[in-house]
């Protein structure tokens, strides 16, 4: 019987990192949108979904920071990684021929 290999795409940092990515970005979404469209019909529920448009706006403003503090932790997570595991990628760089025709 033949070994199978099982290779891990991403670590648990990269996961709690699209996680928090994705999940603000959604939030976001959906609360910013009834903020720059405020006379939408759909706009109008959304922010009676979440009760009054102060809260929508806390929520709002909350999700930044979430998105905000996980874009940090990203790139401090690709610049301290690599040196604390001594394993440098370099494959995020662009080669010569990658432009050559």
């Amino acid at each position: 019987m033949e070994k199978k290999h099982v290779f891990q795409r991403f670590d648990l940092h990269l996961r709690i990192q699209h996680i928090g990515m994705f999940t603000s970005f959604i939030v976001l979404t959906i609360t910013g949108l009834p903020i720059k469209f405020e006379q939408n019909v759909v706009s109008q529920w959304i922010v009676s979904i979440f009760g009054g448009f102060d809260n929508l706006f806390a929520v709002h403003l909350f999700a930044g920071a979430v998105m905000l503090v996980d874009f940090v932790y990203h790139l401090l997570y690709l610049v301290i990684y690599p040196i604390v595991t001594k394993r440098l990628s370099l494959a995020i760089f662009q080669r010569a021929r990658t432009f050559s025709m």
